[in-house]
């Protein structure tokens, strides 16, 4: 559960032809989100349900699609399974192929039972089209822009604040995520820490909360806000500039969708896969190699030297760039699945 996930719940539900049913895991402790879920959507959560519940609720939906989250939860492959013959069964993935030894074990497995659960894959973008490959899934059964943000809201933000940062861009580089080491929160603090006595008027602020939260403290260029629901944003939108997302690893990372979205110029690792759509190299963003501290101080210092004016325009870039996903679309590939199973 999410609140982009959410966005597309509510863009799909105002297709009056389906009901939407969602059955859920618990809400992910690291990313408290205080959801406000669409009234016309059902939700069943996971861990009141046993197989046999859900497999029941499920047939008493009479379903025209199924969408799966994954392939680790043996009580949603029973529902695949059960109704893989009778409708269209949608496996969501963002994995990335790396070609570990866990991965290869894991893909010879894969190639011969996904089959008997799936007929579609559907992956966030170019860095899950290898993997969806190699495990048997042809072009017209692998299916584009698995995540998208809020896009309406997050577009609303970036209107609102449009003058002001016409005026006088924020000099603040932003990070928000998780405060675990796989998003580079200690590496990107490292990194800033070298540069603020240079930084000029340039801070540094980190929003999230996790495991690491509390080893990590304010200095006069280093705020870090804790977590903040997403409807909360505005502020922390307003006045800052620049989003980083350091991670060192990130199979995509809807959060690059949301800023740039939002309006923000971004810098991010190799490791995020969202820059692959998100970021144009120079035109609204820049890619660094993962943890490489020398490139990322080179492009700090690349962002600091350049005019309020050259900072908006590259604002104005991401922005565009960033309605190449939305809720909308997300919903139209799938109704485009169950029109094809109709025919």
């Amino acid at each position: 559960m999410s609140e982009y996930f959410i966005a597309c719940l509510k863009a799909l539900s105002k297709n009056k032809k389906y009901k939407v049913v969602v059955i859920h895991w618990s809400i992910n402790e690291e990313a408290p989100f205080n959801f406000n879920l669409p009234p016309e959507v059902t939700f069943y959560p996971k861990p009141s349900l046993s197989k046999e519940n859900l497999l029941s609720i499920v047939a008493k939906s009479n379903p025209a699609v199924i969408i799966s989250s994954g392939w680790i939860d043996k009580d949603y492959l029973a529902v695949c399974k059960q109704f893989r013959k009778t409708v269209p069964i949608i496996l969501g993935m963002d994995n990335v192929w790396k070609g570990g030894a866990r991965q290869i074990i894991g893909l010879i497995i894969g190639r011969l039972l996904l089959k008997r659960y799936f007929e579609y894959i559907w992956i966030p973008g170019e860095p899950q089209i290898s993997y969806a490959r190699k495990l048997g899934f042809s072009e017209e059964k692998m299916l584009l822009g698995n995540y998208s943000a809020d896009f309406n809201y997050f577009n609303s933000l970036y209107k609102d604040n449009y003058d002001n940062k016409k005026r006088k861009f924020p000099h603040i580089f932003l990070f928000v995520g998780r405060y675990i080491e796989a998003k580079g929160i200690r590496f990107l603090v490292d990194t800033f820490s070298e540069l603020k006595h240079e930084s000029k008027d340039w801070e540094l602020w980190c929003v999230g909360t996790g495991e690491l939260k509390d080893q990590f403290y304010d200095t006069d260029k280093i705020k870090h806000l804790g977590f903040i629901q997403p409807q909360d944003l505005n502020k922390v939108i307003e006045n800052s500039g620049v989003f980083v997302l350091p991670s060192e690893y990130d199979p995509w990372g809807v959060v690059v969708h949301e800023f740039a979205t939002a309006g923000f110029p971004l810098l991010l690792s190799t490791n995020v896969g969202a820059g692959t759509l998100f970021v144009e190299e120079g035109e609204n963003g820049f890619v660094f190699p993962n943890k490489n501290k020398t490139k990322l101080i080179e492009l700090f210092r690349l962002v600091m030297d350049k005019s309020d004016d050259q900072l908006f325009k590259m604002s104005i870039h991401s922005n565009n760039i960033a309605s190449a996903i939305t809720p909308e679309k997300w919903t139209n590939t799938l109704l485009t699945i169950l029109a094809r199973n109709k025919n």
